[in-house]
């Protein structure tokens, strides 16, 4: 419980750090336009008018981009480290294909909140299937680790790797939510259903595909050979194996 909660604070801290520096950043271009069309700043001590908010629609499209262009990129390097520190591990042998399983459910249930900001415009419905996959993935993750931890050493890099990856279904549903308060704001009823965005960029369909062809081939060979050296088994054979010594609790807390 402390290790979840922790992790919650974490993402949660994080996702605020996050949305803050896009709109601030949004907020600077936009004042840096307004003062060169003017031509020059205003005289020191006179009174002028705040420079304009950004819209909803160039926030909207300022998180899409850090989401495409750096959240989606880092998930993948992420999951390509695990991959590595999973082999390391002998993970084919110790906890089997099972394990490969959940990995796999776990990067989709990931990927949910972010497809959903960069493909499906932004509305309650849509703002409750990233919730799901946000939800799912910490479900998922906690089998996940109840059944690892029983069954080979989870070390240091890895665990740090898990809370990396929690990030990514965590920041784009604060995005999300932040976009659709500030549709609210500006008396925007967005439509009810789900529906695909019209101005997609096929840039963003790009870096999606390439994460996903990563991620996806990486997860694939490592389920792969698990099922090969256990006979397709999900699970190894741990007849007359001794069962492994339960991990420190240090350990267990820090993941």
């Amino acid at each position: 419980m402390k290790a979840l909660v922790t992790t919650t604070l974490s993402v949660m801290a994080l996702s605020a750090v996050t949305f803050a520096t896009v709109a601030v950043g949004t907020r600077t271009r936009t004042r840096t336009r307004v003062v060169g069309k003017r031509g020059k700043h205003p005289a020191v001590g006179r009174a002028h008018p705040p420079a304009p908010a950004p819209s909803a629609e160039t926030l909207d499209r300022a998180m899409r981009d850090v989401v495409a262009y750096g959240l989606l990129p880092a998930g993948a390097l992420a999951g390509l480290a695990d991959w590595l520190v999973h082999r390391r591990m002998d993970i084919q042998h110790t906890a089997g294909a099972k394990e490969s399983l959940m990995h796999i459910v776990m990067s989709g249930q990931a990927a949910i909140p972010g497809l959903a900001l960069l493909l499906l415009e932004t509305n309650p419905r849509s703002l409750a299937l990233m919730a799901a996959g946000l939800l799912s993935h910490e479900a998922t993750m906690m089998a996940d680790l109840r059944y690892a931890i029983a069954r080979r050493p989870v070390p240091p890099v890895e665990q740090k790797l898990h809370g990396i990856q929690n990030m990514f279904p965590a920041v784009p549903l604060a995005m999300a939510a932040a976009s659709y308060l500030a549709q609210r704001r500006e008396g925007k009823e967005p439509e009810p259903a789900l529906r695909f965005r019209r101005d997609i960029p096929p840039a963003h369909l790009a870096v999606i595909a390439a994460a996903m062809l990563v991620d996806g081939a990486a997860f694939a060979v490592e389920l792969a050979e698990g099922l090969r050296e256990n006979g397709g088994r999900l699970e190894p054979d741990r007849r007359g194996k001794p069962a492994r010594a339960a991990a420190p609790a240090d350990l267990c807390e820090a993941v």
